[in-house]
């Protein structure tokens, strides 16, 4: 195995010590590196889960206006937002996010993409839903 080495100035023969204090300095500076990677790493996976909670907006799927929805949710577009607000308009509230896979172009991928952003609000009807309405009369 051979090691490192330096060639001195003055005698053209390698120069052993100085070939340790380089090889030690370069150790050194490798383990300094890794040690600080470890840290930035370490703070890196402390702060992720905060950071990525950030970025998430919250939204209550069954009082949101369609604008809210689009902005809120991963995968939701303009169309299916209306959907969504025609279809709690027909049927009520949304009791489970299951039941939103039930809205025309969203599925469960949608819903399990958003469930940390989904809220399901006042579950009590606000207004009696047009099926209801219709079966009344």
């Amino acid at each position: 195995m051979m090691g490192s080495f330096a060639i001195s100035q003055d005698e053209g023969v390698p120069d052993t010590a100085l070939a340790r204090k380089t090889g030690n300095k370069r150790r050194m500076e490798r383990h300094l590196g890794m040690r600080r990677f470890k840290v930035c790493l370490a703070l890196l996976l402390i702060a992720l889960p905060c950071l990525a909670s950030a970025g998430l907006h919250k939204v209550d799927i069954n009082n949101a206006s369609e604008s809210a929805l689009v902005n809120a949710l991963e995968g939701v577009a303009q169309q299916e937002a209306r959907a969504i607000v025609d279809y709690r308009r027909v049927h009520g509230a949304f009791r489970s996010m299951e039941q939103l896979a039930l809205v025309k172009g969203i599925d469960l991928g949608v819903v399990e993409r958003n469930r940390e952003r989904i809220i399901l609000g006042d579950l009590r009807d606000k207004t009696e839903p047009q099926a209801e309405r219709r079966r009344t009369r």
